[in-house]
């Protein structure tokens, strides 16, 4: 969906911006090492400081964009159009306009009638809102609120925990699409399928066939190259907000299909037959493939050696069309 991608993206630091100690965990990790429990707790700390440093930059920014002293107290309003800014500061990232104010209001303007913002302003009203309650015992419930530069942070802190969830809805929406462009029902669209959308449609695809190939998203197994969707939905082009030190991408839904499963199963092995079952009654709205029917479900598990989970889980589940597949 987005611009080429011409190499996939780990969840990098920028090396010039991390403290040696992190460099030196890193290289740890690198030579198969491993990390103690003091490492990995003292590198999550680091990290999440320089998070807390660049995000204060944002939030400073937000002041500056919108006429605003941060000193100043301010009220509902005022504290909204500030989210609404440091929003689209935090997506932007390292690239984000931190000194154009007509550019900002420029950009504010456009998104007013997108859905996925309008989805992200209720958001954020809603952020806005639940810390009001939370706060109502210890305000004066008689006069007008006002909020301090503390106030905007622990807010903008809650909005951008829930914003992954948030922005799903997009990602959802474009595997939707994606699907209604699978024509065998298996979660996977031809290739010449996928660059040929016309020019009304809401997504056009434009990743190169050797980034599909990096990701596990190009299957050309057939003879004919098709992408798979999960593979390609949770793709580093499709992701929504790029940090300096993390990127928000689109969620893996089989995450929860998967604990969910292990929850009721609560063994590393089941039955086919289990399997089959459970798989058949999870909460995802796509289990199933359009086309697979349980007949042949039961077919492809029931021929696995040994009744092992694993060929069963990838049947049974991972064929969905919000799992990824191993691109080998």
């Amino acid at each position: 969906m987005g611009n080429n991608v011409t190499e996939v993206h780990e969840s990098g630091i920028l090396l010039d911006r991390v403290p040696q100690l992190v460099e030196d965990l890193l290289e740890a990790k690198r030579a198969d090492h491993g990390l103690s429990l003091t490492e990995v707790v003292a590198m999550a700390a680091i990290i999440e400081q320089l998070v807390l440093d660049e995000t204060l930059v944002f939030m400073q920014t937000a002041y500056y964009f919108n006429d605003v002293d941060t000193s100043a107290m301010v009220d509902r309003k005022a504290l909204l159009d500030i989210l609404d800014s440091y929003v689209l500061l935090f997506e932007s990232g390292s690239k984000a306009n931190l000194h154009d104010v007509q550019k900002h209001r420029l950009l504010k303007k456009r998104v007013t009638n997108h859905e996925s913002w309008n989805e992200i302003q209720a958001h954020i009203w809603d952020t806005v809102g639940n810390a009001e309650y939370a706060w109502k015992n210890v305000r004066n419930p008689f006069i007008p609120n006002f909020y301090s530069l503390d106030d905007a942070w622990h807010m903008a802190e809650h909005v951008v925990n829930g914003y992954g969830a948030v922005q799903d809805n997009e990602c959802r929406r474009m595997m939707e699409a994606l699907v209604q462009l699978d024509p065998n029902g298996n979660g996977r669209v031809p290739l010449s399928t996928f660059y040929s959308q016309p020019p009304t449609a809401d997504y056009q695809f434009k990743e190169a066939p050797h980034y599909l190939q990096m990701i596990g998203a190009l299957d050309d197994a057939s003879g004919t190259p098709q992408v798979r969707i999960a593979n390609y939905v949770q793709g580093p082009s499709n992701c929504l907000a790029h940090s300096t030190y993390f990127s928000i991408c689109c969620l893996a839904q089989c995450d929860g299909l998967m604990k969910e499963l292990e929850g009721k199963i609560q063994a590393p092995t089941a039955p086919p037959a289990l399997l089959l079952t459970l798989t058949s009654n999870l909460s995802s709205p796509s289990v199933m493939p359009r086309a697979a029917s349980p007949v042949t479900w039961k077919r492809s598990c029931m021929q696995s050696p040994n009744g092992m989970v694993v060929k069963c889980h990838y049947m049974g589940v991972c064929l969905h069309n919000g799992c990824t597949l191993p691109s080998r």
